[in-house]
């Protein structure tokens, strides 16, 4: 069985990221506009995701359309959050899924609807 895990973090490409002091990740990730990361440039680099205690991971070139597609539905013009799974598969992590973290974003992944059924049980 393959090895999963998930993480989360704040999306940064890995051009600035590898042009941004380490210190200096997480800040320059919590301000990264919407419109920079959607740039040319930006998604040719591949992105990271910068976690809360400004440790970085770096995404598998096969994530970066799943990026793209959440970055392009998110409401925030910065600082977007994401959440990513992946599988070790054949000694390279792949990535799965990924998407948006916000308030409504349960860990178990299914956006929370006030008037839908009860997410207690799952």
């Amino acid at each position: 069985m393959a090895t999963t895990e998930t993480f989360e973090g704040y999306v940064l490409d890995i051009a600035r990221l590898r042009a941004t002091a380490k210190q200096d990740w997480l800040q320059r990730a919590r301000a990264h506009t919407r419109d920079s990361l959607l740039e040319e440039g930006c998604a040719d680099s591949g992105y990271a995701l910068v976690a809360e205690d400004g440790s970085a991971v770096l995404l598998d070139p096969d994530a970066t359309p799943k990026v793209v597609a959440r970055v392009r539905e998110s409401r925030h013009p910065h600082g977007i959050r994401l959440r990513a799974r992946r599988a070790d598969e054949g000694g390279a992590m792949h990535t799965l899924d990924i998407e948006e973290v916000d308030e409504t974003t349960p860990r178990h992944g299914r956006k929370w609807d006030p008037w839908g059924p009860d997410d207690a049980e799952h």
